[in-house]
């Protein structure tokens, strides 16, 4: 399947409502700079911070370009559309932060790992001042002397190896936590179009169970929206660097901070642009994610009452219930149109 009939309704859609998205953006970015403060002052808040202020500014910004899509009066500010959404039922868990954090953690240690792993030689060999220093501190360290350690440590050559390491490390683990957040925007399109109700495992486990079927497609069509995205965050990483750089006059341990805020605020412009495009697709795949609901359903029930036992009322009502579900995605079925989206004609 063909992704350019997505980048064309995404351009007509980005055409019209543009302003209106840029300017939700620019409140992400001060959700950006809130949800980042505290990792100046410790740097693993960032592991509270992120999932619990910054992942629910991304919800509400989500839900504004879709109430833009409907031309549904916009919700209200992005921070007090984010936050409920993000910790009601509905859309509980849908991005599945502990286990993306996970995810990218490991990501940041085996880039943090590497990085040392392949910088130490070639920064012994270009810089005269850090491979003097490594002697010293081989040497020092076995006597003790804890305050000479402490000097080697703080010194420009020594932050500005331990600032290479540090800023590779965490762009590895923003790009793979933000890979796993636009896969499970999908999470978040499936829960809008779903009218079955339920607790965030048991969403989870429909979109998990149907990614598994279709998914692989459904990543072809987002993957080129996703380079775009990997761009931003490279450009905006680059530049929060320099500005940090700039602003400090010298190498700080304060640098990939930066350098994440710039990231984030990047790509927080193009959010919008995003989440119409997934919209599009989350949509093309909407009947099939019904059709998986449904079967899911019947193989819960037929489990639970393997367990259990159910009356031959309550068997009645379960089968009546899917009979009529199963009708009336036999009418969806006639009419449905993968590409004619109905926001579109709203």
């Amino acid at each position: 399947m063909e992704n350019k009939p997505f980048y064309q309704k995404s351009n007509a859609f980005f055409s019209k409502k543009g302003l209106q998205c840029i300017a939700a953006s620019i409140s992400m970015i001060f959700i950006i700079f809130i949800g980042v403060l505290p990792g100046f002052f410790y740097y693993p808040l960032l592991l509270l911070t992120v999932p619990l202020i910054i992942c629910p500014g991304f919800l509400g910004l989500h839900l504004i370009v879709n109430a833009l899509e409907w031309k549904h009066p916009l919700p209200g500010p992005l921070a007090l559309v984010g936050v409920p959404a993000y910790y009601g039922s509905k859309y509980r868990g849908c991005y599945r932060v502990i286990f993306g954090t996970l995810k990218s953690l490991l990501g940041f240690l085996g880039g943090l790992f590497l990085t040392a792993f392949i910088y130490a030689p070639i920064a012994l060999n270009v810089d005269p001042e850090f491979s003097s220093l490594m002697e010293q501190f081989t040497k020092i360290s076995l006597t003790g002397d804890v305050a000479a350690v402490q000097t080697i440590l703080n010194s420009q050559s020594m932050i500005r190896y331990v600032v290479t390491v540090l800023s590779v490390a965490t762009f590895v683990h923003l790009v793979i936590f933000c890979w796993h957040l636009s896969i499970h925007t999908q999470n978040v399109i499936f829960r809008l179009y779903m009218a079955r109700s339920g607790d965030g495992g048991s969403l989870n486990s429909i979109f998990l169970g149907s990614f598994r079927v279709f998914g692989r497609e459904m990543k072809r069509n987002l993957r080129g929206v996703s380079w775009i995205c990997f761009g931003l965050i490279t450009l905006g990483y680059a530049a929060g660097i320099a500005v940090g750089y700039f602003i400090k006059q010298s190498v700080t341990m304060f640098m990939p901070l930066s350098g994440v805020i710039g990231a984030l605020s990047f790509l927080s412009f193009f959010i919008p642009y995003f989440d119409r495009y997934s919209n599009l697709v989350g949509y093309y795949y909407s009947f099939r994610l019904r059709e998986y609901s449904i079967n899911q359903a019947e193989q819960e029930f037929e489990s639970f009452r393997a367990m259990r036992g159910l009356s031959d009322e309550e068997t009645k009502m379960f089968q009546d219930a899917v009979k009529k579900a199963k009708e009336e995605l036999e009418t969806i079925r006639q009419t449905f149109d993968p590409w004619d989206y109905p926001a579109d004609r709203a």
